[in-house]
């Protein structure tokens, strides 16, 4: 027993040091302070619509916290706001889900029997209207291919989370502060 433990903790240990070693984990490198804003037509556009007032959101959440740590819980906070906020997309989506996977798990007996005579015949006429009694059970117990699946609460995050990223990566302060936090 203590064997097994023992092996379970070097393997745990090994794990942590390679994953730190080859993330080239140099605080350093992963936050350059004095780095340029991006400019251009499209990226200069990004970083003033995104990123500025982040920064400046991040700012005053920080100003407002104070302490050393008040640029990670500003992060944190407003991180925290955005999931906030797409809660209910989220929650309608999940519940999307686990009905067209009830729905699904009542149909599987039908579609097994489909799959099964698919594989036996494997003429393309038969396979073509195989596949179309598939789609017909589909189609007749409303079901989605995609499975009721949406992308849209990470297409909506997914803006604010480049803007954070581009906040800290080109505000010294911010950069700086964090870089500090790590050490």
């Amino acid at each position: 027993m203590k064997n097994k433990k023992t092996k379970y903790i070097l393997l745990v240990l090994t794990a942590v040091v390679l994953l730190t070693v080859l993330s080239g984990c140099n605080v350093q490198n992963v936050y350059r302070t004095g780095q340029k804003p991006p400019t251009g037509m499209i990226y200069g556009t990004l970083y003033n619509v995104l990123a500025l007032p982040m920064q400046h959101l991040i700012n005053w959440t920080a100003d407002l916290i104070g302490g050393p740590s008040g640029y990670g819980w500003g992060i944190l906070i407003i991180t925290f706001i955005v999931r906030l906020a797409i809660l209910p997309l989220m929650l309608y989506q999940s519940n999307k889900s686990t009905t067209q996977q009830e729905k699904m798990q009542r149909v599987q007996p039908q579609l097994t029997l489909i799959q099964n005579a698919m594989r036996e015949n494997k003429t393309p006429d038969a396979q073509t209207q195989l596949s179309q009694l598939q789609m017909k059970v589909y189609r007749e117990n409303n079901l989605s291919l995609t499975g009721g699946i949406g992308c849209l609460p990470l297409i909506i995050q997914f803006p604010f989370m480049i803007a954070i990223y581009q906040a800290v990566m080109y505000s010294p302060e911010i950069s700086s502060a964090i870089s500090l936090a790590l050490v």
